[in-house]
């Protein structure tokens, strides 16, 4: 999962102006090094966000371990909020969470990116994202080392592409002209 989040983010193309969101699953001890290893990849901002952070265009936020990362509305400002639980989810933190959140606030504007890892993360959350018209590619079986949260996704029905990684990098390209 890392190397593959460390290669679509330094193709990101540079006409891509809109926030990116993370949640990986990792201790919150590694959350900090993994932004700043991230953020080598990139010319954008790469942090993890404090809760009631403005979400800006142009950075990448990694949700922390300690909790999970959502985006919240008030008016036109949208903010980083992070939740200490999730009944959804038995993941920390949850990509389910941040879905459902992605959803709300984004809606059919959201481009979501399921890649590999164990379990079913992300099924729930994906759910949210399709019924707000939100466009969802999950990583195909061949690339992944674990194909359940990308499996997951396609299984029921809600991937509108399943891709290897250089193919999404490539789909980003082709979103933004």
């Amino acid at each position: 999962g890392i190397p593959v989040i460390y290669d679509i983010v330094r193709n990101l193309p540079a006409e891509l102006n809109c926030p990116v969101f993370i949640a990986q699953h990792l201790p919150d001890a590694f959350m900090e090094f993994f932004a700043r290893q991230l953020s080598a990849q990139t010319d954008r901002t790469v942090c993890v966000p404090k809760s009631g952070a403005e979400i800006r265009e142009r950075t990448i936020y990694i949700s922390p371990g300690s909790a999970h990362l959502t985006c919240g509305q008030s008016g036109r400002r949208r903010k980083i909020e992070h939740l200490d639980h999730y009944a959804g989810s038995r993941y920390s933190p949850s990509v389910d969470a941040l879905f459902e959140s992605v959803a709300r606030v984004y809606g059919a504007g959201a481009l979501a990116v399921v890649l590999s890892g164990m379990g079913n993360d992300g099924a729930a959350g994906a759910v949210h994202l399709s019924a707000a018209g939100a466009n969802i590619i999950v990583q195909d079986a061949e690339s992944s080392v674990v194909w359940g949260m990308p499996g997951a996704v396609a299984k029921a029905g809600l991937a509108d592409a399943i891709l290897p990684p250089a193919l999404m990098t490539r789909l980003l390209a082709r979103a933004v002209k």
